[in-house]
Formats: C-alpha cells, sequence, structure tokens
C-alpha cells in the first residue's frame, strides 16, 4: 500500500484523572489513503496496524502523546517508537517548537477556513449513547482535515496558528519539516 496516510482514533471515554493513557478504549480509529476513509473497531483493529507498517508516512494531530499509546494496548508493541520516523503530527511538533498546545480545529480554522463537527470530549458521549453514524462522520471529517491540512502546508510552507488554551486572536505562523507526501506506487 505505502504512500501517506492520515489516522486518527475516537475513544469511549475521556481521558482518566491519572493520565494513564493505557487503560482507555477505542470506540472507532480512521485512515484516509488515497481519497478513501478505512473506519476501525476493536474487533478489527489489525487492519489498521497492517495500513500502518506499510505507510511511508502516517500524518495526524497528538498521534504521540495521546493516539499511538491508546493503540499500544491493541498492538502489544510500543507504537510511537516503531512509527515515530514515519510520522508527521501537528500538535507534537507545534508543541515541540513553540511550547504551545494547539487544537485541530484552531489549525483548520486559521488555515482552511473550516471548523470540526464537534470537539474530542463530544466523541465518547456519541458512543455511550449509540450514535455510530454521527461518531463515524465526526471522524472522517477530521480525517479529511488532517488530509488537507497536510497539502495546505506542502504548498505554503508553513500552517497559522493560535494557542488551544488562551484563544488568541493574534495569529503566528510556524514552519514545520515538511516530509514530502510519498507517491503512491501506480496500479
Amino acid at each position: 500500500m505505502g504512500g501517506t496516510v492520515f489516522l486518527d482514533i475516537e475513544t469511549r471515554e475521556l481521558v482518566p484523572e491519572n493520565r494513564d493513557l493505557s487503560l482507555m478504549r477505542i470506540s472507532i480509529a480512521g485512515v484516509r489513503k488515497d481519497g478513501e476513509a478505512f473506519i476501525f473497531t476493536e474487533e478489527d483493529i489489525a487492519g489498521l496496524f497492517t495500513i500502518l507498517d506499510d505507510a511511508d508516512l502516517i500524518v495526524g494531530h497528538n498521534l504521540i502523546l495521546f493516539d499511538y499509546k491508546v493503540l499500544n494496548r491493541y498492538a502489544g508493541y510500543n507504537v510511537a517508537a516503531k512509527h515515530k520516523e514515519r510520522t508527521l503530527d501537528f500538535f507534537y511538533a507545534i508543541m515541540q517548537m513553540t511550547d504551545r498546545r494547539v487544537s485541530m480545529n484552531d489549525l483548520a480554522q486559521r488555515n482552511l477556513g473550516i471548523a470540526k463537527l464537534g470537539e474530542g470530549k463530544d466523541a465518547p458521549v456519541m458512543y455511550k449513547e449509540g450514535r455510530m453514524d454521527e461518531l463515524r462522520a465526526y471522524l472522517e471529517q477530521d480525517l479529511l482535515i488532517l488530509e488537507r491540512l497536510y497539502d495546505h502546508l506542502l504548498q505554503h510552507g508553513r500552517l497559522k496558528y493560535g494557542h488551544i488554551v488562551y484563544k488568541e486572536p493574534v495569529e503566528r505562523e510556524i514552519e514545520l519539516p515538511i516530509k514530502a507526501r510519498p507517491k503512491n506506487p501506480s496500479p
């Protein structure tokens, strides 16, 4: 499969007070590749790891500090250690360079002019209430936003951002180390 994939997960619960992400479970996880979304549940999560293992580049938001840590329980290995060199994590990269925590919604609004369908804290509620179609739509939109942010970064070489806590009205821009989108092999 190779190429660039866009990864996001949704969990069944919010982060526990003790911050132990290994206790968390996914409700659904998704990968977007070549314009198509692939959605996984706990029952078929092995398919997700097959795609990640084959990817040349994995793009996401807060993969290193959240998604990968939640996925460790399903993989049976340290997902970040295995994939970090092939990962472009917008949240982690901006935080490392600026010491600021930037939401994906902030990036989407400032760079793409669109807003997410909701907030991460809404996903566990959707799951608990059995609103799986809505949860899937939320995840698929996040995957599309990730792809569009990446394409924006490739085109412009930088992303505009604010601060997740302070809701800064002033935009800043940051150049991120761009990992070019590998060409997908022809069929």
